[in-house]
């Protein structure tokens, strides 16, 4: 049953289920609304928001990255982005990079909201999304900066608190240094994860080439649960860039996921996700 937060805004925004929190969105007042994208920007280390990453306030699917990348749309300026809307798809979501980045996010959180719950369509699914980054310069290389290593982990778990987060390129990032920035996620957030033991490791089964796997780590904080999900690699890196091996990852990955929220008890005794049924 849905309450009212601090803000004055429903709880059901961040409901186990994504179709309650896509009708929690409909109803969200403009005040209300103002008051805790206030807040959630007040931190944020570029205002009013950091650029490279599009996300709705309340995202059933959240992306992780190290940075925004280097492949930006000839003639774009670093520059912030405009906060998040509920119940909208973030503008930022259609950037047209060279490299067809945001083409294959948007395509990832599509088809996990989608195997979650079939009722949804791609619109109310990508108003669900978004990417979070650990650095907001655009590189080639896995660039990371220490405001945003700290913020990323509270924004999640305070705010946005998606229930399935999706790292990309950044297990080796989260482990490295004995595990500096990893520790963030516990020491900030409060998550208690030990990115060097996955709670589950599941083969990349089309990609018979070498031992890719989707790892994951269920956590909880407070009354929200996440699961993370290290995905084989970065959709730039062998074999993601491939179509063939990207289509077969969201299809594998989807099906993971969606098994590891069915088979969550505090997620089965609310849902009924089973394909052909009504979600509400």
């Amino acid at each position: 049953m849905s309450g009212i937060n601090q803000f004055g805004l429903p709880t059901n925004l961040w409901s186990e289920h994504p179709s309650e929190r896509l009708k929690a969105a409909q109803t969200v007042d403009e005040r209300s609304a103002k008051e805790f994208l206030s807040a959630l920007s007040q931190s944020a280390p570029m205002k009013p928001w950091p650029y490279g990453m599009p996300t709705s306030p309340n995202p059933y699917v959240l992306i992780i990255g190290a940075s925004p990348g280097g492949s930006p749309p000839a003639g774009e300026r670093i520059e912030p982005y405009a906060l998040p809307k509920f119940g909208k798809s973030h503008p930022k979501l259609y950037v047209p990079d060279t490299k067809g980045y945001w083409d294959k996010a948007r395509d990832l959180c599509v088809s996990i909201l989608q195997a979650i719950d079939p009722n949804i369509d791609s619109q109310q699914a990508l108003s669900l999304s978004g990417q979070l980054n650990l650095g907001a310069e655009q590189s080639g290389t896995a660039e990371t900066d220490p405001r945003y290593v700290n913020w990323v982990p509270e924004a999640i778990t305070s705010f946005l608190r998606p229930r399935v987060i999706i790292l990309v390129g950044l297990l080796g990032i989260l482990k490295e240094d004995g595990g500096t920035i990893g520790n963030r996620f516990s020491d900030i957030a409060g998550l208690d994860i030990n990115w060097r033991k996955p709670d589950e490791d599941i083969p990349f089964r089309a990609y018979t080439y070498n031992s890719f796997k989707f790892s994951m780590w269920h956590a909880q904080r407070n009354n929200s649960k996440f699961t993370f999900v290290s995905w084989p690699n970065h959709p730039s890196r062998s074999p993601m860039n491939s179509p063939k091996y990207w289509t077969h990852a969201i299809e594998e990955g989807s099906e993971c996921i969606r098994n590891a929220v069915r088979s969550t008890t505090w997620a089965a005794s609310q849902l009924d996700i089973s394909p052909g049924t009504e979600s509400l």
